[in-house]
Order: structure tokens, then sequence, then C-alpha cells
């Protein structure tokens, strides 16, 4: 039996707690939303410390890793944001949520690709942060 299903479990609940995030904003429940992009973040720091620890590291779980991401940290937020302040706004509320979504893409993208000039730090925001940071902002209760 292959061991790799245990990191991509990992990686496949980033991507259920990403959904479920949306869902959740999209019913306004956005304190849990948040919990929810949080809960990703705990699955993403912990699929590729397992998958190394298992010496199941591969191409395939950089790719889904990358996908789930996307959606955890860069969509979910945004969805999340537009729900709790920005919906206000009507249109141009959708604009900085769907700037972040694309701003995400391409830096995973970019990130993919890059493998073999690894620095030995990051190059850029890693897009966790963002999810995180917006996720505490909208724990913090503060509304602007």
């Amino acid at each position: 039996m292959k061991k790799s299903w245990i990191a991509n479990s990992l990686t496949a609940a980033n991507i259920a707690f990403g959904s479920v995030s949306i869902l959740l904003s999209l019913i306004g429940q956005t304190n849990a939303a948040a919990v929810a992009i949080l809960l990703a973040m705990v699955s993403d720091s912990l699929d590729g410390r397992v998958a190394r620890k298992l010496g199941t590291s591969g191409p395939f779980g950089v790719e889904l890793d990358s996908l789930c991401d996307c959606t955890s940290f860069g969509v979910a937020p945004g969805i999340l944001l537009y729900s709790y302040q920005l919906h206000g706004l009507d249109a141009f509320g959708m604009i900085p949520c769907i700037v972040m979504a694309v701003c995400c893409a391409f830096r995973l993208a970019r990130f993919n690709v890059e493998v073999t000039s690894v620095h030995g730090y990051f190059e850029g925001l890693p897009c966790p942060t963002v999810g995180v940071l917006i996720a505490c902002y909208i724990l913090s209760g503060v509304e602007v």
C-alpha cells in the first residue's frame, strides 16, 4: 500500500477547509469561515512535512498542493473579505477579491516552474500568509 495517501489526505483537507470557508462566507458565517482558513493553513503546513518524512514527495503532490492553496488562500479569503465588509461596495468591492485570487494563482504557478532556482528563502509573499492575515482580521472583529 502506498504511503502517499497520508500526505495527499492532508492536502485534500486543505482544499476541504477552503471550500467550507467559501460556503460559510456565502451564508454570512464569517467567523467560522475565518477559522476554516486557519485550519486549511494547519493542514497545508503538515502535508509537505509528512510527505518528506515518509519519502513520498513528488510532482503530483506539488501540483495538488498549489491547486488547494489557490482555493484556500486566494479564493476563500477574497470571498470572506467580500462577505464581511466589501459587499457594500457592490462590483467595486469584488475587484480586490478577484485581484487577490489572480495574484495567488500567478505566485503559485511561478513558484512551481522555478523550483530549480530555490535560494533558501521565499520570493514574494507566500499565499498562506495572505489568507491567515485576512482570517485574523475577520476574527479580530475590527470593521473599517
